[in-house]
Order: C-alpha cells, then sequence, then structure tokens
C-alpha cells in the first residue's frame, strides 16, 4: 500500500553523487527498494522527467516463497497528496500505459531510429521504441527477495512511459472536401465525441465537440464521403482507432467525418422567446411550434430592417403581434422592413398582426402588414396574414406620398390572400387634421378630410 511509500525524488537527485548523498539515509532508515518511473520523452506536471519511489520491506507482505509483495502506485494516483500532481504529460502524445521493457528501434546497421524510421541521430528526433511488459497498478504486484542486498539508489525496476501519437477526429466539409478542422484527443480519457443537436430549452445548437463554421450551420455528419452513412443528432461517435497494449502500437489514430452544413446562421424555433432572442434580418428559422408573441415584443431590427433569410413555418403560426411605426428615420416598416430578393417565408400563419403608424412618415416611405418593401424575386409560399393596418392621423404627413399596402407598401401582394387584413385610420387628441383611407387591391391610399371652420 502507500504507506510504505517514502518519497519521491526528483531526477536531479538520482544524479547526486559524492559524500553521503540523500540515498545513504534512506537506506540506513530500511528504504532500500526504489521504483524508477522513466517519462521516457514526455515530464511530470512538477517538471520532473523522473521519480523515484522508496519501500520498507519489513512493512511489506509476503508470498509463500518469502517474497515481499510491492503494490506500485502509478505516479498520476491522488494518493500521492495533490491531485495529479505527477500527471506525465507529453505535448502531441497520449500515454498508452506504463512498461517494464523498451527496445530502440533500429535499422540494418543497428542505428536508433526515430517514428519517422529515420536515423534519430540525424533527425534530431526522439528514438522509436517497442515495448512489452505493461505494468496493471490494479493488479500486479512486484516480489522482492527480502534477503538480497539493495540499495535505494539503484531501482530493482524501471517502468516506462509508452506514449503513442493523440486519435484525430478530422471534419470535412462533404460538398467541397476541404478539411473543416481536426480536433486532438487522448483516446484514454475521451472515449467519443457527440453530434450537434438542437436543444429546445434554449433553442441553440449545441456544437458539443464539433467545430463552428462563420456563416454555416451544421446540419448532418456522415462517416464516408459519399454521405451514405449518417449519424443521428445527440449520438456518441466512438474513435475507430486502435489501441495494442500488449506492445503499446496503435492504428487508425485518425478518423475523418464528413460534415454537411446548411448555408447562414439556422435556428430552431420552439418558443416566441426563441424567435425574440435569436430574431436578425439575416437568420434562417425552422418554426417547430405555434408561437404566441401575446404581451411580447416584435424584434426592432426586423421592423426596420432588411430581410434575407428563410423562415421555414411548418404549418406553425405566430399569432398576436403588435408592431408600432414612430421612427421617422426609416424608410420601411412591418412585420419586415424590406424583405431582400432571397428572402423565402414559407407554410406560416401570421394571425392577428397590428401594425400601427404613429410616427412621421418620410418621403418615400412604405408600410405594409407584412412588409414596407417586397423585392422582386422574394418567395412567400403557403403564407397566410390576418390583422389590422392603423393610420393615426395626428403624426402623418400626406404630401410625402407614402407607399402603403395592406400586405406591402411597395411590391406584389399577388401570391398572398389579404382578405383578412383591415385598415383604418384613427385620430388622438392631438390631431389637427382627418384622414380617409381608401382600399384597393393591396394599396392602401390616403386623404386629408377638410372641414368646414363653422362646423
Amino acid at each position: 500500500m502507500i504507506l510504505t511509500l517514502i518519497l519521491v525524488i526528483a531526477a536531479a537527485l538520482l544524479a547526486s553523487c559524492g559524500g553521503k548523498g540523500p540515498y545513504s539515509g534512506y537506506d540506513d532508515e530500511g528504504y532500500t527498494v526504489s521504483i524508477k518511473y522513466d517519462s521516457n520523452g514526455g515530464y511530470f506536471t512538477t517538471n520532473t522527467t523522473v521519480i523515484v519511489d522508496t519501500y520498507n520491506l519489513s512493512s511489506l507482505p509476503s508470498n509463500s516463497k518469502g517474497e515481499k509483495l510491492l503494490t506500485l502506485v502509478s505516479p498520476d494516483n491522488d494518493v500521492r497528496g495533490k491531485e495529479n500532481a505527477f500527471l506525465p504529460q507529453n505535448a502531441g502524445y497520449f500515454l498508452v500505459g506504463w512498461y517494464k521493457n523498451r527496445t530502440a528501434v533500429t535499422d540494418g546497421e543497428g542505428n536508433e531510429l526515430d517514428a519517422d524510421g529515420n536515423i534519430a541521430s540525424e533527425s534530431g528526433k526522439p528514438v522509436a521504441y517497442t515495448y512489452s511488459g505493461k505494468w496493471d497498478f490494479s493488479e500486479d504486484k512486484l516480489p522482492v527477495d527480502p534477503a538480497k542486498v539493495e540499495g535505494s539508489a539503484t531501482p530493482v525496476l524501471t517502468l516506462y512511459a509508452a506514449w503513442a501519437p493523440r486519435f484525430t477526429y478530422d471534419f470535412y466539409d462533404i460538398k467541397t472536401g476541404d478539411l473543416i478542422k481536426s480536433l486532438e484527443v487522448d483516446p484514454i480519457y475521451v472515449k467519443n465525441i457527440t453530434v450537434p443537436e438542437w436543444n429546445v430549452v434554449t433553442g441553440q445548437l449545441d456544437m458539443h465537440e464539433f467545430p463552428k463554421v462563420d456563416n454555416k450551420t451544421f446540419s448532418t455528419v456522415y462517416l464516408d464521403p459519399n454521405g451514405t452513412t449518417s449519424v443521428e443528432a445527440g449520438t456518441p461517435i466512438k474513435h475507430t482507432g486502435i489501441i495494442n497494449e500488449d506492445n503499446a502500437t496503435t492504428s487508425g489514430n485518425t478518423m475523418k467525418l464528413y460534415v454537411d452544413m446548411l448555408e447562414g446562421n439556422w435556428y430552431n424555433i420552439y418558443t416566441a422567446d426563441h424567435f425574440i432572442k435569436y430574431g436578425s434580418p439575416t437568420g434562417n428559422y425552422n418554426i417547430l411550434a405555434d408561437l404566441d408573441f401575446t404581451g411580447k415584443g416584435w424584434k426592432i431590427p426586423l421592423v426596420y430592417g432588411n430581410f434575407t433569410g428563410t423562415i421555414n413555418g411548418n404549418g406553425h403560426k405566430m399569432s398576436n403581434i403588435t408592431v408600432n411605426q414612430d421612427n421617422a428615420q426609416q424608410a420601411n416598416a412591418g412585420l419586415f422592413g424590406t424583405l431582400a430578393a432571397s428572402a423565402n417565408i414559407n407554410n406560416i400563419t401570421f394571425e392577428n398582426v397590428t401594425l400601427s403608424v404613429t410616427g412621421s412618415i418620410r418621403s418615400g416611405a412604405s408600410y405594409g402588414l407584412l412588409c414596407g418593401t417586397r423585392a422582386s424575386g422574394s418567395t412567400l409560399d403557403s403564407v397566410q396574414i390576418s390583422g389590422k393596418l392603423v393610420i393615426m392621423s395626428s403624426s402623418l404627413i400626406i404630401d410625402n406620398n407614402p407607399g402603403i399596402g395592406l400586405l406591402c407598401g411597395s411590391g406584389s401582394a399577388a401570391d398572398v390572400d389579404i382578405s383578412a387584413i383591415t385598415c383604418e385610420a384613427r385620430e388622438d387628441e392631438y390631431s389637427a387634421r382627418h384622414i380617409a383611407l381608401t382600399v384597393e387591391g393591396n394599396k392602401v391610399t390616403v386623404t386629408e378630410i377638410t372641414e368646414d371652420p363653422a362646423d
């Protein structure tokens, strides 16, 4: 047990010589058996490359042969005190295990080779080794003859850290074949990675270990470049690399994954709050539930912005939406200020929408319940809309010749049923004029009514 562990000695102490060295004291106290741990090209978190444990045989159990049995303690075991006090590390590599034997890889002339098969002394890279005799810290015990004279300065056993290149997941764009990113993992601790999945609580796409790509949204991951074998969202993907623990070798360290992505930033919308949070003129949305905006504000950037994205309604509805146009600096207003040529809104119902025009209208402005301006090329497919357009007479400047429409102030309304849209003129206590609204198809014409002062 660890009770027999007397101390850990840094590599520098191993090299001490002359006089009464540190080991003399250990020998005097009976701690005569040492076990050496060689980081073998790596290092420990204590910034040393070798550690040594010494044991007092008198306190250890014996086997049937009278040998003392040592239960070794792995360098990174918490019982050493500080958590991971001697965690072995080696950049770009992972620890396969600790081995009793190592043999340098050589060529036919006896030259020691590096991992690439080149002569190590010429390449300047570490010598490559083959290993055997992996030590199992949970099962193995080391028998030591107590009658044999041992000195703590000479280890009875050296265990070598065997390193192998870390495994990588390489993510490729399945459309272009370009490498997106490589994710390096230690397969001893990271057994798999998880396919991105939509979070119904936050409305966000949890990418897990997968890379994000600017202006693109993850859609599907495949195990082959032809896209024939996909992996479901939220599913762990286990690395296909193989570790041979008998000789500390690995194969298939790189696993290729092929990612299909949607253009633009996409969001799955489950609640009105999700849409309020993520609503953007450049966003793309899958509506996955009916959204009630009662008491909630519609996003101002949508009211005045140039919407270039897509809304897939999936048969759902957005209801009880109130928009107030009170900004005289804006030329377009509606649920969307402008629907750009790239905009696509489909399979959705906008129900009980109210657009109130209460601010001064700048020259050439366009207002409509769905949008101020609809560009040619924008798509409205299976879109239904109902609601009211309200014009307040107190702030309206008719001489500006505004473009006002039931659906849109400028652009075509031919492919949307606008029969459920109404409009009305309202006056308030500040009104100095009276107006009337005339509707002809989609177009709404505003005229001022002049009253006789004597009335």
